[in-house]
């Protein structure tokens, strides 16, 4: 174990030797008989107590003969034995030996002096002794104020019971000394992982001695003597930093501890909703693919399909479909798709797996046998929301023993000892964003049979319902709905339309109709209407839906995801509409110049760029030569 010092490395040791330091004066005295007693006994085996003025010890094993003698007797002739005499309190003076009294032994099995800044005697330094007649010295080198004292004394089975005999105790301390006086403040401190705003505690020297520093646990914070400052590490849990003075010719040896404890930090989740039946998901390899606010599928890999979360039963455990996995990536569209949960940070790598605002758990008691259950609780704070997650499995962080599991045999998702199949993630991918050109005329149009997505900003997406002589367009706010054809409103330019799984409906009239692969739609007698300026003028005011180039309104020709004006025939006469006033045109120009959009020929049939003759293309009839 490291060790920061002040000046220099000092050795902490407790020895024994025959003398004493100069200017020692007794301190506490304990004494024996009726006077001192807190009771009489006569056994070899009491607990019991002594106190002389002020000053007490517990006494374990020692017979008194019910407050006869002035001395105590220990040792058994039946069996080895073993007696304790302990302060009962913390001597706040710094101690530098202690004398015991024997008037008689025989059959030692040695003593030990134990001095440690604790009642329970945790990381107390000791030393060692085999009593003998007349006064025997634990003499302690580097004494410290506020110690507790324990004296243990070990005796063979004797001939005689009570072979060891003790008349009085002694404590001695410097005088002519002053106190080291260092100290931390405050002595505790409790800090949340990751805080680097704790407030600093302080240590104080103002004698400027050469003190040590020494932390019990280096994983979780140590004293840095150079800065003055406690130093975090990456660790959780407590650690005990002393700082220790050996003692000089001026000053008595001390010690002071700072106790700091490093609690996890609690990250509170963020919800997020449920979706069901939308997306395609890629095979999790390794756990930097975890992502907080990513949806995840829950898949057990079979030899032919996958089986795939979807859901709690009753009896808690996890239903599933069936899904096939190609190339590692599953589609998860439409009916009979799983349910993916949300991942959220917890604490230390660990993650909740959420279902909206509630959260997959294993709940029970650790120890609890036999109990394969997975629960969905509505508490982040309950024990088992959280999981350890790698590329080949999922454990609960409460109970290690338990895994997130399928069973083949009575297929389900819960919560096993390893006795099942492990599982694996499959994180939602990212949808690439469909990009719509505006051209100068600030209108386009849009359409998506299955797919939702969101409005950009800067653009107005509008339904549009003949009235009259003229059109209403009605705002959509958001999103645009599946299978909603729109009119979109922008300044010229590119705009990313991002696909959401957002369950966003529209339940207006809208006479929009839409076209998922484009081509020529019609000829049932209605009339049909494309997006495009009067002529080739191109005036803003003359933007509107009109019929399609020679069709009548019979007919139209759409380019893949556009959308056209429908009117049944009784009440769409007009040529054309503006957006603000019915017109009279017959003869029109097209929807847009794309170079790249599909070609037809005159009976609506898709050619390429081989074909001779004359073409449909953007709406408008040339000459292909």
């Amino acid at each position: 174990m490291k060790k920061f010092l002040r000046f220099s490395l000092l050795a902490l040791l407790m020895t024994v030797f025959n003398g004493a330091w100069a200017a020692e004066t007794p301190y506490k005295t304990l004494q024996f008989g009726s006077d001192y007693n807190s009771q009489g006994v006569s056994s070899y085996s009491s607990s019991w107590s002594a106190t002389y003025v002020d000053f007490t010890c517990n006494i374990e094993n020692f017979n008194n003969n019910n407050n006869q003698w002035s001395f105590i007797k220990g040792g058994s002739k039946n069996n080895d034995w073993t007696g304790t005499i302990t302060t009962d309190a913390a001597i706040d003076k710094a101690v530098t030996k202690v004398v015991v009294t024997v008037g008689a032994v025989k059959n030692s099995n040695g003593s030990l002096l134990e001095v440690a800044d604790n009642a329970d005697f945790t990381n107390a330094t000791t030393v060692s002794l085999t009593p003998v007649l007349g006064d025997n010295t634990y003499t302690i080198t580097s004494p410290i104020p506020n110690a507790y004292y324990r004296l243990t004394f070990n005796q063979k089975k004797g001939s005689n019971n009570g072979e060891l005999q003790i008349s009085k105790i002694v404590f001695y301390t410097e005088s002519g000394k002053e106190e080291a006086g260092i100290a931390f403040n405050p002595a505790t401190i409790t800090i949340t992982q990751g805080d680097n705003e704790f407030d600093q505690p302080t240590f104080s020297n103002p004698h400027n001695l050469n003190v040590t520093f020494e932390s019990n646990n280096e994983e979780v914070a140590m004293w840095d003597d150079q800065e003055n400052a406690l130093v975090l590490m990456d660790g959780i849990g407590t650690a005990v930093i002393t700082a220790t003075f050996a003692g000089n010719d001026s000053y008595l040896a001390g010690t002071a501890t700072l106790t700091v404890t490093v609690e996890e930090e609690v990250v509170e989740p963020v919800f997020a909703d449920v979706v069901i039946g939308s997306g395609r998901y890629q095979k999790v390899q390794s756990a930097d693919e975890l992502e907080a606010g990513k949806r995840y599928l829950i898949v057990y890999e079979g030899t032919e399909d996958c089986k795939v979360f979807s859901g709690m039963a009753s009896g808690n455990y996890g239903t599933y479909v069936t899904l096939t996995a190609e190339d590692n990536i599953i589609d998860n569209n439409g009916d009979g798709a799983g349910t993916p949960v949300v991942l959220q940070e917890g604490n230390n790598d660990k993650w909740y797996m959420m279902l909206g605002e509630s959260f997959l758990a294993y709940t029970l008691p650790i120890g609890t046998e036999k109990n394969n259950s997975l629960f969905v609780v509505d508490s982040w704070s309950t024990d088992g929301t959280q999981w350890m997650i790698d590329a080949t499995s999922v454990t609960n962080a409460y109970n290690n023993a338990r895994k997130l599991q399928y069973n083949t045999s009575s297929p389900r998702f819960a919560c096993y000892t390893g006795s099942q199949a492990d599982v694996t993630l499959y994180k939602e991918m990212p949808v690439e964003p469909v990009t719509v050109t505006i051209s100068k005329s600030t209108y386009a149009t849009f359409y998506y049979e299955t797919k939702s997505f969101e409005i950009p900003e800067g653009v107005t997406a509008s339904t549009v319902v003949k009235n009259g002589s003229s059109l209403d367009l009605t705002n959509l706010e958001g999103v645009i709905p599946a299978g909603v054809p729109v009119v979109l409103h922008a300044a010229a330019g590119d705009y990313d339309f991002v696909e959401t799984s957002s369950t966003a409906t529209f339940t207006g009239a809208n006479d929009l109709k839409g076209s998922e692969e484009g081509g020529r739609v019609g000829d049932d007698g209605a009339k049909y209407y494309v997006l495009c300026w009067k002529d080739e003028n191109m005036l803003p005011e003359e933007l509107g839906f009109y019929w399609f180039q020679g069709s009548g309104g019979a007919y139209a020709y759409v380019n893949a995801h556009r959308a056209y004006l429908r009117l049944e025939a009784n009440g769409a006469n007009d040529a054309g509409f503006t957006f603000g006033e019915a017109t009279g045109i017959t003869s029109i120009a097209a929807d847009s110049t794309d170079s790249a959009a599909p070609m037809y020929n005159l009976a609506g049939q898709r050619v390429d760029n081989n074909y001779r003759g004359v073409v449909i293309q953007n709406g408008m009839k040339k000459v292909k030569k």
